[in-house]
């Protein structure tokens, strides 16, 4: 995950400005299968995939309007506070489950862990998103079986990650330049990145409130409202 830019605020604005948002067709089926899950109470593993800096962060971030805003929003620190939260049972319905950077959450015999953890909870009662983003790499390494003797290191990861729903980003705005332009017009943050030649995502994520689970484990994850 890398520092946003900052968007342009008004005159009254201080501080940080998200970048004005370019909704592109990924955006739109992202929050038609978040929506989708909902209104069926089913639950859902979403990945958001693409390559660094375009736009996976922000993509997965933006569709959060797609859900009510009576869902909580959970973001574990790692993946032994993933397996912590799972345990507590603190992903009751109407929740959505964080996981940016996918690969941090389901990597070594934790992540395997908090796999087998997240398995058992999709298969139990709904609506629950868990809202993932993932560089193309980490996915392969995640999902490609080990030709190794020494065992199969992501066995649950892998049985995870196949009944994703999977978001492609595109690697730039290549097609979509003129919507760039005209956003430009409001946000001067765009339009020095197209003076630049710059036509990857603006970045950004959301901001976190924290909670502990009562259990004596040291990590801790974060919980806030769904309201982007």
């Amino acid at each position: 995950m890398h520092p946003a830019i900052s968007g342009t605020g008004t005159p009254h604005t201080d501080g940080f400005v998200l970048p004005r948002y370019i909704s592109r067709p990924h955006d739109e089926l992202l929050r038609k299968r978040l929506a989708r899950a909902v209104d069926d109470g089913t639950p859902m593993l979403a990945v958001v995939r693409g390559q660094s800096c375009t736009g996976k962060t922000r993509t997965a971030f933006e569709a959060l309007a797609a859900v009510p805003e009576d869902f909580r929003l959970l973001f574990p620190t790692n993946a032994n506070s993933l397996v912590a939260t799972l345990d507590e049972g603190a992903c009751s319905p109407r929740t959505v489950l964080w996981l940016n950077e996918a690969q941090h959450y389901l990597s070594g015999p934790a992540g395997e862990a908090a796999a087998a953890g997240l398995l058992r909870r999709l298969d139990d009662e709904g609506p629950f998103i868990v809202l993932a983003t993932l560089w193309p790499d980490h996915h392969r390494a995640l999902t490609t079986m080990s030709a190794s003797h020494e065992g199969d290191p992501h066995f649950r990861a892998r049985a995870l990650l196949a009944q994703a729903v999977y978001i492609h980003v595109p690697d730039s705005f290549a097609g979509h330049v003129h919507a760039v332009r005209r956003a430009s017009e409001l946000d001067a943050s765009l339009a020095t990145s197209l003076l630049a030649g710059v036509t990857r995502s603006p970045r950004s994520w959301p901001p976190v409130l924290t909670w502990r689970p009562t259990t004596s484990s040291p990590t801790v994850c974060t919980v806030c409202s769904v309201d982007p």
